[in-house]
């Protein structure tokens, strides 16, 4: 069950198992164990975070095993109660719902409490509401806010995820329209601007990052959500990039040529920026540090 919900969140994502074990700094064995049912629980909780995966139907709590506790108070369940119908001990269980123990305990505990337990559905504020089969993915920067970038850093040479209908100057856009793909294509140039699908917000600042340590461009410019909480952020790109937290809400533009205001905090993504640069775009944007920037070094540190 479990199991299932994992691979079908990861490949919903467009996720190898390298890439999420990049994500969450584990090896890829820990992925194909866990997918299986072998592994440990914070490497599980770990992997839920990152594809955004959590279950209905448990109970009422943040992770997994705060939700199994949760579920056995709610059924009136001693340890040793549960212990009986999942086939574990009272101390095995105290350990899987304090967040470790092992995937194998994890499973047995789900099925005596939650046989029906069912991934939980994202909610519909995140595809924007207009028409999110056919514009989810399909937002344009705002003319203004280009033009701040544009003041800043210069016109770009390069959108990888270009549109006929996109307001972004560029001197050459990949677009799916003409066949191209710039997860996959390579990047050039001195300037990179993205504004990417953001059902695949992860893997598109990747692909920046991987771009800009190749040296296929200079410098990359990403605007994109603030969800600060996958492990990536915090274990990753902090480190390699700078991050600027927008103040406020932008509203962008839509194939129906509506304004669409974000129901969520943004923030700016930066790779290979120079400080004269940085400075002529933050006195321009208001909003804030994700990280103090001295904490980033100066060389690119490897990715386990």
């Amino acid at each position: 069950m479990l199991l299932q919900y994992l691979r079908e969140a990861r490949n919903r994502k467009g996720l190898t198992r390298e890439q999420l074990a990049a994500t969450i700094q584990v090896d890829v064995q820990s992925i194909k164990r866990l997918e299986v049912g072998i592994g440990n629980v914070p490497t599980l909780v770990a992997t839920m975070v990152a594809l955004d995966l959590h279950l209905a139907g448990v109970g009422h709590a943040a992770s997994l095993p705060q939700q199994l506790r949760a579920a056995r108070i709610r059924r009136k369940w001693s340890l040793p109660d549960l212990g009986k119908r999942a086939g574990l001990s009272p101390a095995t269980i105290a350990a899987v719902e304090g967040g470790q123990g092992t995937v194998a305990s994890a499973l047995k505990m789900l099925r005596a409490l939650a046989p029906d337990a069912r991934p939980r559905q994202p909610s519909t504020r995140a595809f924007w509401a207009l028409d999110p089969l056919t514009e989810r993915d399909v937002r344009f920067t705002p003319p203004e806010f280009l033009e701040r970038v544009y003041t800043a850093f210069g016109i770009p040479d390069l959108d990888p995820c270009g549109h006929a209908q996109s307001p972004v100057l560029a001197g050459r856009k990949i677009t799916l329209a003409d066949g191209g793909d710039g997860l996959t294509d390579d990047w050039s140039g001195d300037f990179a601007y993205v504004n990417p699908p953001f059902s695949g917000l992860l893997r598109w600042l990747r692909r920046a990052e991987d771009q800009v340590r190749c040296g296929n461009v200079r410098k990359v410019v990403a605007l994109v959500p603030a969800r600060l909480d996958a492990p990536y952020y915090h274990t990753t790109l902090r480190h390699h990039a700078d991050i600027w937290i927008l103040r406020g809400r932008l509203s962008f533009g839509t194939l129906s040529g509506k304004g669409n205001q974000a129901p969520f905090a943004l923030m700016v993504v930066m790779f290979g920026v120079t400080e004269h640069e940085i400075d002529a775009f933050t006195k321009t944007v208001p909003g804030a540090w994700f990280a103090p920037r001295r904490e980033r070094p100066d060389h690119w540190p490897s990715i386990a």
